[in-house]
C-alpha cells in the first residue's frame, strides 16, 4: 500500500486564495516539450543508455503521489554511466513564469524504500533563476548557470536516513513515502520572470556508485499570492483597532467599506461593526470580499476578596480576583504578582491592587482590598541576678513587648522561681499576647557554679591587744566585714576590748559568684603575767556557752574545771587541741582553769554551759 505523508509547509502563507501559474501532476504520457518544461542531463560519463527525467515506473518502484499509476516524473542511477562511477546532475526546469516574494512553490518527492541493507542515497535540489527566458542552462556536472539560488535542498549530506522534516530550507534525509514540501521565493525585488529547477544532483553515483537509487516527483504547483485577509478583533469603548490587509503582492489594490483604499485603516466602533475587503490585482479577480468583525466588549468587573481582612504581623493570606479577565497584575510592596489567586504576608497595613485583560488585550479593569495589620508580640526576655550561681536561691525571669505573659505556667510577669542548684544550661519559653496577635520565644539561663571557701583563725581566743590571724581560700578575691575590714585573703585582728567578735568573709571567683563564711575570735582581759603568756600562747577553752563538748587549744599541761561553789568538777591532762566531755556537767557558770606542766598556773577563764 501506498503511504502518502503531507508535511507542514516551510513557510505558512495566510492568503486564502492565490493566482496558480503552475500545476503540473506529470500525467502518463507527460510531454514535456509541449508543456514548457526543460530536460537536461549534465551528468558526468553520459553516453546512450544513460537517462535524463522520464515516465514514472509503477511496476518496479512505487505509484504516483495522486492521479494513476505512472503519473509522475522520476530519475535514477542511469543518469550516468553503469559502468563507471560518478557525479549527477540531471536537470528538470519549470516553464517561464512570473516570480513574486512570497509565492510559493510545492511539489511531493519520494525515493524508492530500500529495506534494512543495500542503502543508496539520493539527493534533490531546487533553484531558481530570475534571468527569465535568458535563463542559461548548466553545462557540466557541477554547473549551475544561472540557476544560483539555491532555495531547498534534500539530503544533502547523502544520509541513508529516511528523515522527512524540514530544518529551514533543508532535509537532513531523504522519505521514502510520498512526502509534500512548501518552498516560499523570497529575496527578489519587485516582479520578475525566471525558471524554477528540480535537479537529482549526486556525488559518486550510477550503477557503479556508492550513491544514487531512484526518486519520484509530483504534483508540482506555482502560485503567486492574491486575495487577502484580515483579523478579527476586540476593543472595549472608546478603544481602536488597526485592520490590516495580509498576503497581497506590490501591485494589489484594496477598497474598503469605509471609502478607503490603503492596504491598513483604523477604525474606532461605537458599536461590533463588520467591515469589508475588496481585493484585486490587476486583471486577476481575487474573488469575494474579505470581511473584519470588531466587536465592542465591555470594561470588566472585579471582583476583590481575602482569605481574612485582618491579619497578624507576619501571617499570610490569600488574595482573590473573580473577573473575565484571562490575565492578571497584582501590585505588592515587593512587586508584581501574576494570576487570579496570590498569598501575601503583609508585615503592615497595605492596599492590594489588581488590574486585569482579556484574551485579546482590548478590555481591562481594576479592583482593591485593604488588609488590615495588627503588630505581633516583639518579645524581649531577660533573667536576673547574672551570673547566676549555684548559690543563688532565687532567679527573676522577666518579659517585655507585649500586652500579656505566660511564663511557667503563670500570668504574672516579672516571675521569681527557684534557682538550679546544679551548674549547666536551662531553657525556658514566654508566650505572649498583644490585641490577638500571639507569639513566643526561648531563651536560656546558665547557672555557673560557686566557690566553697575555707576559713581558718590562728587562735581562738587571745588577750586584748593581741592579734588574731584570720585567713579565707576557695575564690579569687575577698571581702571581710564585722569586727574588722579587708580585701586580703588573709589579715591580721587586734582587739582593744574583751568579748567574742564575729567576723564575715564573702569570697568572689572569676564569674562573679560567691560564697560567704562567719567565724569568730574570743578576746580575753588578762589579769597576771602567766595570763598574759597564756593568752599570747593562743591558750582557750571555747566555745562560750558551751554544752557537751569543750575544746581546749594551745596548751600542753592540765585542765581543771570548778563549779560556782568552788569544786573541781573535772581534771583532764591535755597536749595540743583537746575534746572535754561535759555531759554530766549541770547548766550553770564555771571556771576553767590551765596549768602548765611544772605545775604552774597560766590562766582562768569563766565559762557558762546551756
Amino acid at each position: 500500500m501506498t503511504k502518502k505523508l503531507l508535511l507542514l509547509a516551510l513557510v505558512a502563507f495566510t492568503s486564502s486564495r492565490a493566482q496558480v501559474l503552475i500545476q503540473e501532476d506529470f500525467n502518463s504520457p507527460f510531454n514535456p516539450t509541449a508543456a514548457g518544461w526543460v530536460l537536461q542531463n549534465e551528468s558526468a560519463n553520459t553516453n546512450a543508455i544513460t537517462t535524463t527525467w522520464y515516465q514514472g515506473d509503477p511496476t518496479n518502484y512505487f505509484s504516483a503521489f495522486s492521479g494513476q499509476a505512472p503519473d509522475y516524473y522520476a530519475a535514477d542511477l542511469l543518469s550516468t554511466d553503469p559502468n563507471t562511477a560518478g557525479t549527477i546532475s540531471n536537470w528538470l526546469f519549470t516553464p517561464t513564469v512570473t516570480i513574486y516574494n512570497g509565492a510559493e512553490l510545492r511539489f511531493a518527492t519520494r525515493t524508492v524504500f530500500q529495506g534494512n541493507t543495500n542503502q543508496f542515497p539520493d539527493r534533490l535540489q531546487v533553484r531558481m533563476s530570475t534571468a527569465g527566458t535568458a535563463s542559461v542552462i548548466p553545462t557540466g556536472p557541477t554547473s549551475v548557470g544561472t540557476f544560483s539560488n539555491l532555495l531547498f535542498d534534500i539530503n544533502p549530506s547523502l544520509s541513508t536516513s529516511t528523515a522527512s522534516a524540514p530544518t529551514g530550507t533543508v532535509v537532513n534525509g531523504y522519505p521514502n513515502a510520498w512526502t509534500v514540501y512548501t518552498v516560499q521565493v523570497t529575496g527578489v525585488t519587485g516582479t520578475v520572470t525566471g525558471r524554477f529547477a528540480f535537479h537529482y544532483f549526486v556525488t559518486n553515483g550510477g550503477f557503479s556508485g556508492a550513491n544514487s537509487n531512484y526518486i519520484g516527483l509530483d504534483a508540482v504547483n506555482y502560485s503567486l499570492p492574491c486575495g487577502a485577509v484580515v483579523n478579527n478583533y476586540t476593543v472595549c469603548t472608546g478603544g481602536t483597532a488597526t485592520l490590516s490587509a495580509i498576503g497581497g503582492l506590490a501591485s494589489t489594490t484594496y477598497s474598503w467599506s469605509n471609502a478607503s483604499t490603503a492596504s491598513s485603516i483604523v477604525v474606532n466602533p461605537s458599536a461590533t461593526t463588520v467591515y469589508s475587503l475588496f481585493v484585486s490585482n490587476g486583471t486577476v479577480s481575487c474573488g469575494a470580499p474579505v470581511t473584519s468583525t470588531v466587536t465592542l466588549g465591555s470594561q470588566l468587573s472585579f471582583s476583590v476578596s481575602a482569605s481574612q481582612s485582618t491579619v497578624c504581623a507576619g501571617q499570610s493570606v490569600t488574595l482573590s480576583a473573580a473577573s473575565a479577565a484571562t490575565t492578571y497584575s497584582w501590585v505588592t510592596p515587593s512587586g508584581t504578582l501574576g494570576g487570579a489567586s496570590i498569598v501575601v504576608t503583609p508585615t503592615a497595613s497595605t492596599t492590594y491592587s489588581v488590574g486585569g485583560t482579556n484574551s485579546n488585550f482590548s478590555c481591562f479593569g481594576n479592583g482593591a482590598i485593604g488588609i488590615s495589620v495588627k503588630p505581633s508580640p516583639q518579645l524581649t526576655l531577660t533573667s536576673s541576678p547574672k551570673p547566676l550561681c549555684t548559690s543563688d536561691t532565687i532567679v527573676v525571669i522577666s518579659a517585655s513587648g507585649a500586652n500579656s505573659y505566660t511564663i511557667f505556667g503563670g500570668t504574672q510577669n516579672p516571675v521569681a522561681v527557684g534557682s538550679p542548684s546544679t551548674p549547666g544550661t536551662y531553657t525556658y519559653e514566654v508566650f505572649a499576647e498583644t490585641t490577638g496577635c500571639f507569639a513566643s520565644k526561648m531563651d536560656s539561663v546558665i547557672v555557673l557554679q560557686s566557690p566553697t571557701l575555707t576559713v581558718t583563725k590562728s587562735s581562738g581566743s587571745a588577750c586584748v591587744g593581741n592579734s588574731v590571724t584570720l585567713s579565707a581560700s576557695g575564690a579569687s578575691t575577698y571581702t571581710w566585714s564585722g569586727a574588722g575590714a579587708a580585701t586580703t585573703p588573709t589579715f591580721a585582728y587586734t582587739s582593744a576590748s574583751a568579748g567574742v567578735k564575729q567576723f564575715t568573709v564573702v569570697g568572689a571567683d572569676a564569674n562573679g559568684c560567691t560564697d560567704t563564711q562567719n567565724i569568730s575570735v574570743t578576746f580575753n582581759s588578762c589579769v597576771s603575767v602567766h595570763e598574759l603568756d597564756a593568752d599570747a600562747l593562743g591558750i582557750s577553752a571555747y566555745p562560750n556557752p558551751f554544752s557537751a563538748e569543750l575544746k581546749v587549744s594551745g596548751l600542753t599541761g592540765r585542765v581543771e574545771v570548778m563549779n560556782a561553789v568552788g569544786e573541781k568538777v573535772l581534771s583532764l591532762n591535755v597536749n595540743g587541741e583537746s575534746n572535754l566531755n561535759t555531759m554530766s556537767l549541770a547548766k550553770g557558770v564555771y571556771l576553767v582553769k590551765f596549768y602548765a606542766e611544772n605545775g604552774n598556773h597560766l590562766k582562768t577563764e569563766k565559762l557558762i554551759k546551756n
